[in-house]
C-alpha cells in the first residue's frame, strides 16, 4: 500500500482555485477522496466591453480583475450571500468546491454535518465526501454519527484495528454492521456509511504502516436511546477484572440492576444505583495502567455515561434536552481522553484563561484534544437560538461553550425528490416521493435560484460562514449570489426525521432566521432516496423506486 499523505493545518487562503486540487503528490491519490475535482479556471480577459459594463451594473459596489472576474468588495459581502454550484464530475460523482474548506480554520475543533431528512442519498454522499477531506487535510481526528455508543463500537474497533484476533478473523464488515440492524437502520446501513468505514479502515492502515497510529481517526456514536451499555458495561468487567480496580462489588452491583422500560419506579432506582456505580469506578481510576488501557477506560467511561443518560432520558418522557446535553458531555469526554487528560473541559480552559465560557477556544488547545465531525440532523446541528424550536440542541450547545469560530456547521435542504423513511416507528424504510417545499419555505426560495441559473446543487455561505472566510481572507469569487434582504424574512425550513407523513408537508416544517442558521447551507433541487441495504428494504422499496424512476425518464 502507498504511503498515507496527511497534511494538517496548512494556510489555505494562499490557494486561488475555487474547486479541490486533485493534483498535489502521487504518494497520497490512492488515499484521496475520489471526486474531489478541480473546477475550470476563470476565462482569460476577452470578454467585450459590454459584457463588463453589464457585470459592473449587476454589482455596482465589485470590482473587476484583471482577467475580468469580480471581486467581492467589503459592501458586497454585507448586502449579499455568495453561492457556489456542486456539479458532478464526468464520472457523475458530486464534486465540492474547494472554498468550502478554505472557509474552516486551525481553531476550528468542530464540524457539524446536517441533514433535513434522515434518507436523501446526496447527503450522504456530500458528508462522505466532506469528512474525507478534513480528514486528509484538515487534521480531523474522529466522527461521531447519530446512533448509540454501543452499537457502533465494534465497527470503531475494526476500523482502528483493535479487534482480537478471533474477531478479526471471524467478523468481516458486513458481519460488524449487524450491530446497527436495530431501527431506523437504513440510516448507518447503506453502501455509502459501509464504503466510508472501508475507507476510513484503509487509512488507518497506511497510518500504522508508517508508525503514525497516534493520527489514526476513529468513528463512534454519541446517542444514548438504549440500555445495551449495561450489558457491555458486564461483559468488559468480566473480561478485564484483573486489570480495574473495585471490579467484583461493580460487577455485583451490575448484575442486581433490572432495567425496564415500562415501570419508573424501577428506572428511578436504576439511575441512582448507576450513578454509585459510575462514582466507584471513578475513584479506582487512577489506579489504572492509561497508557496501557487508555482506550479501555474510555469505552468504560462513556458506556456508563452513556446508560445513565438513556436512564434518565427515559425517565425524563424522552427529554430532547437531555439528549443533546449528553451529546455535548460525549464531545467533553472525547476532548479529554484525546488530549490524555490535559483537556480538563471548557469551563476549567475559560477559567485558566481568564476569558468567558463562550469564547473561541485556544487554537493550540483544539489541535491538543483532537478535532471531530458530527453527522447529525439539521435539527440537532443548527442554531436552534434562530428557530422555533422548544428546546435547545448541540449546535447552540456548543457555539455557546467553545465560541462561533470554534465550531463550523453545514445544513442541508432539498426541494424535491424521493426520500427513504417509515410511515411509523420499528418499520422497514419505504421509498416516498416528496413533497415539494412548502411555498413559505427557504426551500423554495432556493429552488427559484436554482431554476433561474440552471442548478440542482447549491453552496450557500451564510452570515458567520461570510465572516469565516473574511478571517481567513479567502478570496470570494462566486459563481452566483442572492441579496440577504431576500434571505432576511423567516421562513420555513423542513425537518424530516424517521417518519414521513407524506401528506401533509406543513408537519414536517419550522420556523428560522436562515442567516444565523448555521455557516453554510447545502441546496439539492430535486434529491435522491437513500438506498437501504438489500436485505433491509421493505418489500416495495425497489419496485416503488423503479416506478419513480420511471416518471422522471419521462418528465425529462
Amino acid at each position: 500500500m502507498q504511503p498515507v499523505w496527511r497534511k494538517v493545518n496548512s494556510n489555505s487562503s494562499a490557494n486561488t482555485n475555487n474547486h479541490v486540487n486533485h493534483k498535489n503528490n502521487n504518494n497520497h491519490q490512492q488515499m484521496q477522496p475520489k471526486h474531489l475535482v478541480k473546477e475550470k479556471q476563470p476565462k482569460p480577459a476577452n470578454e467585450k466591453e459590454g459584457d463588463k459594463q453589464t457585470k459592473l451594473i449587476k454589482n455596482p459596489t465589485a470590482n473587476v480583475t484583471k482577467n475580468g472576474q469580480t471581486k467581492w468588495s467589503e459592501e458586497m459581502l454585507s448586502t449579499h450571500l455568495p453561492i457556489y454550484p456542486i456539479r458532478y464530475d464526468s464520472k457523475q460523482q458530486l464534486s465540492m468546491p474547494k472554498i468550502l474548506f478554505d472557509a474552516i480554520s486551525p481553531s476550528v475543533c468542530c464540524v457539524l454535518l446536517g441533514e433535513s431528512t434522515h434518507g436523501t442519498q446526496e447527503f450522504y454522499e456530500l458528508r462522505s465526501l466532506i469528512t474525507k477531506y478534513l480528514i486528509l487535510f484538515k487534521g480531523f481526528t474522529s466522527i461521531f454519527v447519530e446512533m448509540d455508543w454501543p452499537k457502533v463500537y465494534r465497527i470503531n474497533e475494526y476500523i482502528v484495528g483493535a479487534l482480537d484476533d478471533d474477531e478479526q478473523a471471524e467478523h468481516d464488515i458486513d458481519a460488524l454492521m449487524d450491530d446497527m440492524k436495530e431501527y431506523p437502520r437504513w440510516m448507518y446501513r447503506n453502501q455509502i456509511i459501509r464504503d466510508l468505514i472501508c475507507w476510513l479502515k484503509q487509512f488507518n492502515t497506511s497510518l500504522r504502516e508508517n508508525k503514525r497510529e497516534s493520527e489514526m481517526v476513529t468513528f463512534y456514536g454519541i446517542d444514548m436511546q438504549c440500555y445495551d451499555s449495561l450489558k457491555v458495561l458486564k461483559s468488559l468487567y468480566a473480561k478485564h477484572q484483573h486489570v480495574l480496580p473495585n471490579s467484583a462489588q461493580i460487577m455485583s452491583f451490575l448484575d442486581a440492576i433490572n432495567l425496564n422500560y415500562y415501570h419508573s419506579v424501577e428506572r428511578e432506582y436504576a439511575e441512582n444505583q448507576v450513578r454509585k456505580i459510575y462514582e466507584l469506578f471513578v475513584s479506582g481510576k487512577h489506579k489504572i495502567n492509561m497508557y496501557k488501557y487508555k482506550q479501555l477506560v474510555y469505552n468504560i467511561d462513556q458506556n456508563f455515561m452513556t446508560l445513565q443518560a438513556a436512564i434518565h432520558y427515559f425517565n425524563h418522557e424522552c427529554s430532547w434536552d437531555i439528549r443533546d446535553e449528553h451529546w455535548f458531555a460525549s464531545m467533553e469526554k472525547y476532548f479529554q481522553y484525546q488530549s490524555d487528560g490535559k483537556y480538563l473541559g471548557y469551563q476549567h480552559s475559560a477559567r485558566v484563561a481568564g476569558e468567558a465560557a463562550g469564547d473561541a477556544c485556544n487554537e493550540e488547545e483544539v489541535h491538543s484534544k483532537g478535532r471531530l465531525i458530527l453527522w447529525a440532523h439539521n435539527s440537532h446541528v443548527c442554531n436552534a437560538e434562530v428557530t422555533n424550536y422548544s428546546h435547545s440542541n448541540i449546535g447552540a450547545l456548543v457555539k455557546q461553550r467553545y465560541g462561533q469560530q470554534s465550531v463550523f456547521t453545514v445544513c442541508f435542504d432539498t426541494f424535491c425528490g424521493a426520500v427513504t423513511a417509515t410511515n411509523h416507528r420499528n418499520e422497514p424504510p419505504q421509498f416516498f416521493n416528496l413533497d415539494n417545499n412548502v411555498n413559505e419555505s427557504y426551500g423554495k426560495l432556493w429552488h427559484n435560484l436554482a431554476g433561474k441559473w440552471k442548478e440542482n446543487n447549491l453552496l450557500i455561505f451564510l452570515k458567520h460562514g461570510i465572516e469565516k472566510m473574511q478571517s481567513m481572507q479567502v478570496r470570494i469569487r462566486p459563481k452566483h449570489s442572492v441579496s440577504v434582504k431576500e434571505v432576511k424574512k423567516r421562513r420555513k425550513i423542513r425537518d424530516i426525521g424517521v417518519c414521513y407523513m407524506h401528506h401533509n408537508p406543513y408537519s414536517h416544517c419550522s420556523n428560522a432566521n436562515m442567516l444565523k442558521l448555521a455557516d453554510v447551507m447545502i441546496f439539492v433541487d430535486r434529491s435522491n432516496a437513500l438506498e437501504p441495504l438489500q436485505c433491509d428494504k421493505h418489500p416495495n422499496w425497489d419496485s416503488n423506486h423503479k416506478a419513480w424512476q420511471n416518471k422522471q425518464n419521462d418528465r425529462n
